[in-house]
């Protein structure tokens, strides 16, 4: 029986915006606020070095609308970014692509 090693978790990106980074990216990642540990939800942009979160006003579960365009909230903040769902350091093999 062969071992294999764990694999090495890639760390998520310490800045992302919306429009500018892959959607991929910006889908699998949570923001969280360092201190209370809760999710902040609806993140347009972050940038976790600058402590910079700019996320979508939400009032009763509707975004917020400014003009033509949707209200902003431009937040300093502690924060950290995890993976929802990991992805892989290496490609998959092509037995298990199938």
């Amino acid at each position: 029986m062969v071992k294999k090693a764990a694999a090495m978790l890639i760390a998520p990106p310490t800045f992302a915006e919306i429009g500018v980074t892959d959607m991929a990216v910006c889908a699998n990642v949570r923001v969280i606020d360092a201190k209370s540990g809760e999710t902040i939800e609806r993140v347009r942009r972050y940038d976790v070095d600058a402590g910079q979160v700019s996320r979508f006003e939400v009032k009763d579960g509707n975004l917020v609308r400014e003009g033509d365009s949707y209200k902003l909230i431009d937040e300093a903040r502690e924060i950290r970014v995890e993976w929802i769902d990991p992805p892989a350091d290496e490609p998959a093999s092509d037995e298990e692509q199938g």
